[in-house]
């Protein structure tokens, strides 16, 4: 077993940037976006809803 131990190796990051993408609009039928936009405010999930909500009204 302590051999086994030994050949654990830890690695330690520091990050200082990370990007991300996001995409809310899936061309699904409106129906199911607003769905998902009222389940986000259910949730509490109000700067999701709110982005939803932008893009719905384009």
């Amino acid at each position: 077993m302590n051999i086994m131990l030994d050949g654990i190796v830890g690695i330690e990051f520091h990050i200082k940037k990370l990007e991300a993408k996001s995409k809310l609009s899936q061309n699904d039928e409106k129906i199911d976006y607003t769905a998902v936009m009222n389940k986000m405010e259910e949730m509490q999930f109000f700067g999701m809803n709110k982005r939803m909500k932008s893009i719905a009204e384009k």
